[in-house]
């Protein structure tokens, strides 16, 4: 036997009729059956859209919102962070060896293109939209 399921507009959420028992008092009454191929497209995310209801009551997709000006800066301040750390990752045996004084002069120059591209990662200002970041050195 296939398994029967419900939407609820209320909920924006799916429920398994083989289920129903395990819910309880928390059964939703709103619940309008829905076919496979709904269930099947609107379980799983797609790529800049959320499921919203639709005026049937039913699932429908529709496009994300638009972030804000301040998420847009705190995601720009991750990037510029995470720049930041994987640039450190790569120059970290080169500052032991320059620490050491047993830097080869190829790893010295490159040492000096990670540093500047370090320097220049973190003046970029996150709050000036749209922020673009220096390209990494090759």
């Amino acid at each position: 036997m296939s398994e029967i399921y419900y939407f609820s507009a209320v909920n924006n959420s799916f429920y398994f009729g083989s289920m129903e028992s395990s819910y309880g008092d928390s059964w939703p009454h709103d619940l309008i059956e829905a076919s496979t191929e709904t269930f099947n497209e609107f379980v799983a995310p797609r790529a800049g859209k959320i499921r919203i209801v639709g005026n049937d009551g039913m699932p429908a997709w529709g496009d994300l919102p638009a972030l804000t000006p301040e998420q847009v800066i705190a995601s720009a301040r991750a990037t510029q962070q995470e720049l930041i750390n994987n640039a450190n990752v790569i120059t970290a045996d080169w500052r032991t060896e320059l620490a050491l004084d047993i830097i080869s002069d190829d790893d010295k120059v490159s040492l000096t293109a990670w540093m500047q591209y370090i320097k220049a990662v973190k003046a970029v200002d996150v709050t000036q939209l749209p922020v673009t970041f220096p390209d990494p050195p090759k």
